[in-house]
């Protein structure tokens, strides 16, 4: 299998977990944390979405070569797209926060390493 679409299928898994979990968990936040905490799981999901919508163009396309001007279109959005999700993912609290934290940081990952390399 193909280790972009297997990260990728790990970043679905968690975020629709981190999704459950803080439907449960909402009701210990103030509310402000909560606006942030969902912000930042929508943050998360955006970014999931973009790295898959990547994932499928580069396989479509069959790669960038040294084409780095169209790499780049999507990589500075989905960056800094999973560096905001990072960050307001913190806010939130319990098992949905570490979910949360694990999906963002995994893109984060992904656009640094893996997106650099195509």
């Amino acid at each position: 299998m193909d280790p972009k679409l297997l990260l990728l299928a790990i970043g679905v898994v968690l975020t629709v977990a981190a999704w459950k979990k803080s439907f449960r968990e909402r009701t210990a936040l103030p509310r402000v944390r909560t606006a942030l905490f969902l912000l930042g799981l929508c943050a998360t999901s955006a970014a999931l979405i973009e790295y898959s919508f990547f994932v499928f163009h580069v396989h479509h396309i069959g790669g960038f070569g040294d084409n780095l001007v169209p790499m780049l279109l999507w990589a500075r959005p989905g960056f800094f797209l999973s560096f905001t999700a990072l960050a307001l993912a913190m806010t939130g609290r319990g098992r949905s926060r570490v979910l949360a934290l694990a999906t963002s940081s995994e893109l984060l990952t992904i656009w640094i390493l893996f997106v650099s390399s195509m």
